[in-house]
């Protein structure tokens, strides 16, 4: 594989009622979940439960390219699973085709309206981490594609596995650890109150933007940002708590997903002076503006604080981290790629950019051609590596004649 100079940076809440509002998780809707974690066989409903009653375990982590990866057994193997709060515990489709299992259960599911799809509703019988036992878990089959082709990524670990334990996630020590009650950890800082929403129960914190905008905030580690707003409050924002000078514009793809992309529209950014998650503070941040129907804050925030999620009680911790990585970010036109067809072109640029279209294919990054890749898997690889350096270099073929280069710096 060819090698370049890119460097791998690794970089209150109240009873309020969201009555129309429709979480978009990362992977599944939460359409399929119109029960709760119970599947009735005639007059027999299967209820997902923790086999041990008092526990207390800690399970190493790997934290790549934004996700948190730990590894479960299944039918005694280990496999990896992305630990996704935002989202339904999903098995690939490989893994479900191996386990043989039937689907008790087929329904339609989809991402934010974009595409829907057919997929089965399942019981795990038996899912362990370490030596705790999780017992007939609801999940459903989904194409994991280039997670599971590239990453070796065989499921996601959902909240609605998550709901009877009380987990903390220490990015720093790569590592979660999970009991059946708070009285055995450490690191219980910050305390909020927490609601989890519907039957999938993903964790509601409430937050505050500039010291007047109120907000319900999805907890979702499947989401890379530190902090992504819905559309409908900033433009609430724009008139009582943001200034127009602090707002940026981008034109391209503001999602990518399992089940597609959205269509190309203008994409919002903002500087957010005071953001405040739970009992946290945050000075100075920017934040994508995105179609969500409901606010989200990511996986980027573990980097500033450990968390803890207790389920049973609903009680939502962050002890601020030592050393922790700046919270300001400084903003910058990322010219993201995509892949199609073997190729790569951009799927977001400058709002006001004269010369490169959507439709620009990029052909070197960083001083490496990027038809010399052996394999898709290889060149993804390397592409998320040199878009989280400093600094990347592109040439970009305009009109399948002219050659430009461009300079993306982050500092």
């Amino acid at each position: 594989m060819p090698h370049a100079d890119c460097d791998l940076k690794k970089i209150k809440i109240v009873q309020m009622k969201y009555k129309l509002m429709k979480i978009k998780t990362i992977f599944l809707a939460l359409m399929f979940f119109v029960t709760t974690n119970v599947i009735a066989q005639k007059d027999k409903p299967i209820y997902s439960y923790v086999k041990q009653r008092t526990f207390l375990e800690t399970q190493k982590i790997d934290f790549v390219d934004n996700r948190i990866i730990l590894v479960v057994q299944i039918d005694g193997e280990n496999y990896n699973f992305i630990l996704d709060t935002g989202a339904p515990t999903a098995l690939d489709n490989k893994l479900v085709k191996k386990l043989n299992l039937t689907p008790r259960r087929i329904v339609e599911a989809g991402t934010g309206g974009i595409q829907k799809d057919s997929v089965g509703l399942y019981i795990l019988p038996s899912l362990k981490i370490k030596e705790i036992e999780f017992v007939n878990t609801l999940f459903s089959n989904v194409d994991l594609g280039f997670l599971s082709e590239c990453g070796q990524i065989d499921g996601i670990l959902g909240a609605n596995i998550m709901v009877n334990c009380v987990w903390q996630i220490d990015i720093p020590k790569k590592q979660i650890t999970f009991s059946n009650n708070t009285k055995k950890l450490l690191n219980l800082e910050n305390k909020a109150k927490m609601e989890l929403y519907g039957k999938q129960s993903s964790p509601l914190i409430i937050g505050v933007v500039n010291n007047k905008i109120e907000e319900v905030m999805l907890f979702d580690t499947g989401d890379p940002a530190l902090f992504s707003w819905r559309k409908a409050a900033y433009k609430v924002g724009l008139k009582s708590a943001i200034k127009k000078e602090n707002t940026f514009k981008t034109y391209g793809s503001p999602y990518g997903g399992v089940f597609g992309q959205e269509p190309n529209d203008t994409i919002n950014y903002v500087f957010i002076d005071k953001l405040e998650i739970g009992s946290t503070i945050m000075d100075t941040i920017i934040t994508q503006v995105s179609n969500d129907n409901i606010s989200k804050f990511g996986v980027t925030y573990l980097e500033n604080y450990i968390v803890t999620l207790d389920f049973p009680k609903k009680r939502f911790y962050a002890k601020s981290i030592e050393n922790s990585k700046s919270q300001t970010r400084p903003f910058f036109i990322e010219y993201s790629p995509k892949i199609i067809n073997g190729k790569v072109y951009l799927d977001e640029i400058p709002l006001n950019e004269k010369e490169i279209t959507l439709n620009s294919q990029v052909i070197e990054v960083n001083g490496v051609r990027l038809d010399s890749f052996k394999s898709e898997c290889e060149l993804k690889s390397f592409l998320k590596i040199c878009w989280m350096s400093d600094k990347t270099r592109l040439k970009v073929l305009l009109d399948n004649s002219r050659i430009i280069q461009i300079g993306i710096a982050k500092s």
